[in-house]
């Protein structure tokens, strides 16, 4: 097994961080494992539009830790 290279992105919401991510994919084939934090965010379907736009997406308490930390 070769050496492995992580590589983390941050930012801002909505500030290019998956599609950056996704070019990266795109241009290193099957060699990429994405593991996004997005998957982890508290579902809420349940809400409008309107009210979803309100949840403060970038707080710790938007995404379900304990999943996320497994």
């Amino acid at each position: 097994m070769g050496k492995s290279v992580v590589i983390g992105v941050s930012g801002g919401s909505a500030s290019g961080k998956t599609t950056v991510a996704n070019r990266l994919k795109e241009v290193c084939k099957d060699s990429v494992v994405l593991l996004s934090h997005d998957f982890y965010y508290i579902p809420h379907d349940d809400l409008a539009i309107e009210e979803r736009a309100k949840l403060n997406y970038d707080h710790p308490n938007a995404f379900i830790m304990k999943t996320s930390l497994c």
